[in-house]
């Protein structure tokens, strides 16, 4: 159904989740952890995803069992709450073998393998660095994207320097963006604890 597996599929679960006040990726909704939605997404368009975590995360129990999943490989990222500019990086290296990587969120419960395919098709179609979608206001959403293997060293460097925001990183690639589409609650993301009952209602919706 979705014939575009070109490039694997890196879900960040590794942020502090400071708005949050927990775990964002573990964090129970509908009956399962949060990042279960990206990992399901993601295996329905390739049969292996990886999922970055920080280091310290290993230890959880729920990762513990995550990595147990024969579909899930699940990788330290190699800077220390670097941002996800620092999980990009860490997926690139990791498959330095491909292409590249599609980057996933671990808090957007409501993405589509349609999304994520158009999104792929799109960059292939292009000499882009980077394809991200954009919301329904034009807002670039990065986390939400194909990054190239040429993106490694711009990013690295900016690493290097502390340069951390996702938004300066995008700014020195050759960047191509597709609509979302479909229904608004596509990009709902959850950062706070009142954005459960948003999504929850966007879940009873769909």
């Amino acid at each position: 159904m979705y014939p575009v597996k070109v490039f694997p599929i890196a879900i960040l679960a590794g942020g502090r989740s400071q708005r949050m006040g927990t775990d964002k990726a573990l964090l129970d909704f509908r009956g399962r952890p949060l990042v279960d939605y990206a990992i399901e997404t993601a295996t329905s368009i390739e049969p292996r995803v990886t999922v970055v975590v920080h280091p310290d995360q290993l230890p959880i129990p729920g990762y513990q069992r995550m990595a147990r999943r024969p579909e899930v490989t699940v990788i330290p990222d190699q800077f220390d709450h670097s941002g996800p500019i620092g999980g990009l990086v860490t997926a690139l290296r990791f498959h330095r073998d491909h292409r590249g990587v599609v980057l996933l969120p671990c808090d957007m419960p409501f993405l589509t393998p349609e999304l994520i395919a158009s999104l792929t098709a799109s960059h292939l179609d292009s000499e882009n660095d980077a394809t991200v979608v954009e919301d329904e206001n034009g807002q670039a959403q990065p986390l939400v994207g194909v990054y190239s293997g040429s993106v490694l060293r711009v990013a690295a460097e900016m690493i290097g320097s502390g340069r951390l925001r996702f938004g300066s990183l995008l700014e020195r690639l050759r960047l191509g963006r597709i609509p979302a589409g479909g229904e608004r609650s596509t990009l709902l993301n959850i950062n706070h604890p009142v954005d459960l009952d948003t999504a929850d209602l966007g879940y009873r919706r769909s």
